[in-house]
């Protein structure tokens, strides 16, 4: 009987190493198709970063303003009077 109880747990030892083996297996394929993905992500987040940049600088908008012949430059506005503005 105790020959039996012994197998018995060393079967159920193995089997629980092999299936903390496989799933260990599984969990680390996972964990590179995660890194992967992470790695497009930051490399497609670079490329968007550089585009936004592009399209909020002046140069930009200046080309753009070139190709719509846009060529007045509005003259600025200052305030002579700046008792509202400083709340006195």
């Amino acid at each position: 009987m105790k020959k039996i109880l012994i197998y018995f747990f060393l079967f159920l030892l193995i089997a629980g190493n092999v299936y903390s083996f496989v799933s260990g297996i599984e969990l680390a394929n996972e964990i590179g198709t995660f890194e992967t993905e992470s790695k497009r992500i930051h490399q497609e987040n670079i490329e968007l970063e550089k585009k936004a940049t592009t399209i909020n600088s002046l140069q930009y908008a200046a080309s753009i303003a070139a190709s719509l012949d846009f060529v007045k430059q509005a003259a600025p506005i200052y305030l002579n009077n700046l008792t509202y503005a400083l709340n006195r």
